[in-house]
C-alpha cells in the first residue's frame, strides 16, 4: 500500500479522534492486524489473534473541523480460526473414594503371570524380504522410482508455488481497492465540507466509480441487503445466495476484514470494509475474488504436468531397458561361457573384450583366471599322467620279478628281494617328493624365523659330505642372519648338492658357497670362468611367504660342480616335473621342481650356469633387508 498524504486541517481514516459521525473504533489497529475467519456470524466467532500489518504506514481516521468521522479500512489475515470445544467432564479421570497404593497396584502387575509367545518364522516365506531377482528389472525400478519422486518433488513444489502467487494476487487487489475507497471518502469529505450525509450513497457512487476485480465483484450492503453490486465481465458472484447470506451476517462489523468463504458453487476471497455515517446509517463494501476461478490455470498445469510426468516416466523405463540389455551383454555372455566350461570342461575359451570400461575389465580378469584355471588343470593332468607311469614302472619290475622267482633257488630269491626293496624304496622317495610338492601351495609351506646363513651353510656342508667321495669345498662364508625357512634351505642345498653327486665323477670338485650380492661363476677344471648363459626357473605364480624386505640386495646361495654339465637344448626343461634328462641316473624328477618351489616361497629365483663337459652352477637368490646385510657389506 502506498503512503497517504496528510494536511494540517485534514487526515484519513484511521484517527484516534471520534467524531458523534462515526462509532468509536479500536486504535492501532491497521489493515490486516486481525486473521483471516470463516464467514460465520459474529457471535459465533471466538477471539483472533494479531498479525502484523500489511503497510508501514497505517491509515488515520478522516475528519473534517473536528466534527465528522468514518471508521478506517481494515480487513484480517487469510487464516481460519480454531474452534475450541469446552472441556468434557466425562473425560476426566474419576478418583477413587478410597486411598491407592501405588507400590502394591505396581508389585502386583509386575508380579502377575505372563504369558511368553514364540515366533516361528514361515518356513514358506524363509525370513526374507521381497526383492526383484533380475539385476535388469532392478535397474528398471530403481531408475523410475527416482525418477517419480525427483518428478513429485517438482509438482508439489508447482502446486505450492501456484497457491501462494493466487493469494497474493488477491490480496493485493483487495488492498489497491481498499485504498482506493479510502482515498474516494477523504475527497467526498473534502467537497461536502460537512461530512457524509448517507453511508449508502457515498458506497454506492464508489461502486459506480471502481473498477470491479478481475473475475471478481464488489458488492455493497445496507441495512443487511444488497444494495449495489458489479461484477466483471462473465462473472456471477453476486448471484451466489449463499455468499450474499454469509456477506450478510457481517452488515455489524465496525472493522475491515479478510477471510475466505465456501459455498456450494465455488472458493472465495473476501475482503470487508465497513463504513458509517454518525446519525444515518451504515453500510459495508465486500470485495470479492473467485478463488476457484484464479487457481484454476495452476490446476490445469498440474495435470498437464502429470501427463508429461508420466510420458517421461515411460521414456526412462524404456531407456533403461535398452541400455541395461547393452550393458549387461557381457554378464550375459559371462554366464553362458561359464555355463560351458561347467558342462564341457573345455577352458580353452575366451571373453570377447569390448572397450574399456568396468564390464571389460571383469572379463579380462575372468579370462586371465580361466588362464590359471587351465594351467592348473594341465598341470594337475600331466602330474597325474607322470605319476601314474612313474609309480607303473616298479611295480610293473617287482611283479615280473615275483612271476619268474624260483622259490627253491635261493639266490634268486635273494637277487628278487633285492630288486623288490630297492624299487620300493625308490617308491618311497617318489611319494615323499609328491608330498613335498603337494605342500609347496599350502601357505604353511614355509615357517619364517631368524636364520644364520653361515650356521646354515655349514649344517648343509657337513649332511652333503656323507653322499659320496668327492671333493668337497666352501667357497665362501657370509655372516648374516635372514628371516626364512631353515628347513626348507637346507633341504634345497643338500637336493642340489645330491643331484651333483649324480652326475659327476668322483674324486671332482662339488662346493658350496653364500655370498651378498654376489654369484659365483662356473669354473673349468683349471678355475678359469667360463661364459655361459644364466637361465632361471619358471616362474610358478606363489605368493611369497616371508614378510617384505626393503632394499634391493640379494642372497646367494649355491653348489657347484664339475660334471658332465647341461645341454643347452635341456636347460630349460630340466625344472619341470618328472623331467629326468638321463634316465640311467636313479630319481624321480621333482628335485629341482621342489628346490624351485623353496626359493619362489622365499620370494626368490632358481638359476642354472652350465656347459656340458664343464659342469654347473645351481644358485639360489634370494632377497634381503638393508638392516640384515649392512654390517656385511660395510665388512667389505
Amino acid at each position: 500500500m502506498s503512503e497517504q498524504p496528510t494536511s494540517p486541517r485534514h487526515s484519513y481514516p484511521g484517527s484516534p479522534k471520534a467524531s458523534p459521525l462515526s462509532p468509536a473504533t479500536p486504535a492501532g489497529q491497521p489493515w490486516g492486524n486481525t486473521p483471516i475467519q470463516p464467514a460465520s456470524p459474529p457471535a459465533a466467532r471466538a477471539p483472533l489473534p494479531a498479525t502484523p500489518p500489511l503497510t508501514d504506514n497505517p491509515p488515520s481516521s478522516v475528519s473534517l473541523l473536528e466534527e465528522m468521522t468514518i471508521p478506517r479500512v481494515e480487513t484480517k489475515p487469510l487464516t481460519t480460526p480454531t474452534k475450541i470445544s469446552p472441556p468434557n467432564p466425562s473425560s476426566q479421570p474419576s478418583n477413587p473414594q478410597g486411598k491407592t497404593n501405588p507400590q502394591g497396584e505396581r508389585g502386583a502387575y509386575q508380579s502377575r503371570p505372563r504369558r511368553v509367545v514364540e515366533k516361528t518364522p514361515d518356513p514358506h516365506n524363509g525370513g526374507r524380504k521381497f526383492r526383484i531377482q533380475s539385476l535388469r528389472n532392478r535397474m528398471l525400478v530403481h531408475s523410475v522410482l527416482i525418477s517419480g519422486f525427483a518428478l513429485t518433488v517438482v509438482g508439489i513444489i508447482m502446486l505450492f508455488t501456484g497457491v501462494l502467487q493466487v493469494f497474493h494476487a488477491e490480496r493485493v487487489q483487495t488492498e489497491a481497492i481498499t485504498t482506493d475507497f479510502r482515498n474516494f471518502v477523504k475527497t467526498e469529505i473534502a467537497k461536502k465540507g460537512g461530512g457524509l450525509s448517507s453511508a449508502k450513497e457515498a458506497l454506492e457512487k464508489f461502486v459506480r466509480l471502481e473498477d470491479a476485480p478481475n473475475k471478481g465483484a464488489l458488492l455493497g450492503f445496507s441495512d443487511g441487503k444488497l444494495s449495489v453490486n458489479k461484477a466483471s465481465q462473465g462473472s456471477t458472484i453476486h448471484q451466489d445466495a449463499q455468499l450474499l447470506t454469509k456477506l450478510a451476517s457481517y452488515s455489524d462489523e465496525n472493522t475491515a476484514q479478510m477471510f475466505i468463504v465456501r459455498t456450494d458453487t465455488s472458493t472465495y476471497v473476501s475482503g470487508i470494509v465497513p463504513i458509517s455515517a454518525a446519525g444515518t446509517d451504515d453500510a459495508m463494501l465486500a470485495i470479492i475474488s473467485d478463488y476457484s476461478t484464479d487457481i484454476t490455470p495452476t490446476y490445469t498445469q498440474l495435470m498437464l504436468f502429470a501427463g508429461i510426468s508420466f510420458l517421461v516416466l515411460a521414456l526412462v523405463g524404456l531407456v533403461n531397458v535398452r541400455a541395461s540389455q547393452s550393458l549387461l551383454a557381457p554378464i550375459s555372455r559371462l554366464r553362458e561361457m561359464m555355463a560351458s566350461i561347467t558342462g564341457e570342461q573345455d577352458l580353452s575359451k575366451r571373453l570377447p573384450i569390448q572397450g574399456n570400461d568396468d564390464l571389460a575389465d571383469v572379463s579380462r580378469q575372468m579370462n586371465l583366471m580361466i588362464s590359471r584355471l587351465q594351467t592348473s588343470f594341465d598341470e594337475q593332468r600331466d602330474l597325474l599322467n607322470d605319476v601314474g607311469h612313474e609309480l607303473r614302472t616298479p611295480i610293473t619290475v617287482v611283479r615280473g620279478h615275483l612271476e619268474l622267482l624260483n622259490p627253491e633257488d635261493p639266490q634268486d630269491t635273494a637277487r628278487t628281494r633285492e630288486l623288490a626293496l630297492e624299487e620300493l624304496s625308490r617308491m618311497h622317495r617318489l611319494t615323499e617328493d609328491l608330498i613335498t610338492v603337494a605342500k609347496s601351495d599350502r601357505p604353511d609351506f614355509i615357517r619364517p624365523s631368524r636364520v644364520d646363513i653361515g650356521d646354515l651353510l655349514m649344517d648343509a656342508f657337513e649332511n652333503s659330505t656323507q653322499l659320496g667321495n668327492f671333493n668337497w669345498r666352501i667357497d665362501n662364508l657370509t655372516l648374516v642372519s635372514t628371516t626364512a625357512d631353515q628347513q626348507r634351505l637346507q633341504q634345497a642345498l643338500l637336493a642340489l648338492a645330491q643331484n651333483a653327486s649324480k652326475f659327476a665323477p668322483p674324486g671332482t670338485l662339488i662346493a658350496l658357497g653364500a655370498a651378498i650380492d654376489t654369484q659365483q661363476p662356473l669354473l673349468d677344471q683349471e678355475g678359469k670362468a667360463v661364459e655361459v648363459e644364466t637361465v632361471t626357473a619358471p616362474d610358478l605364480q606363489m605368493v611369497p611367504q616371508v614378510p617384505p624386505v626393503d632394499g634391493s640386495h640379494r642372497l646367494n646361495l649355491w653348489v657347484r660342480d664339475q660334471g658332465i654339465g647341461i645341454h643347452p637344448k635341456d636347460q630349460q626343461q630340466i625344472f619341470a616335473r618328472f623331467m629326468r634328462v638321463d634316465h640311467s641316473y636313479a630319481g624321480s624328477g621333482l628335485g629341482l621342481s621342489i628346490v624351485n618351489a623353496i626359493a619362489q616361497a622365499h620370494g626368490g629365483i632358481l638359476q642354472l650356469k652350465s656347459a656340458p663337459a664343464v659342469g654347473s652352477v645351481f644358485n639360489l637368490s634370494l632377497p634381503i633387508s638393508n638392516d640384515d646385510c649392512k654390517d656385511e657389506i660395510q665388512g667389505e
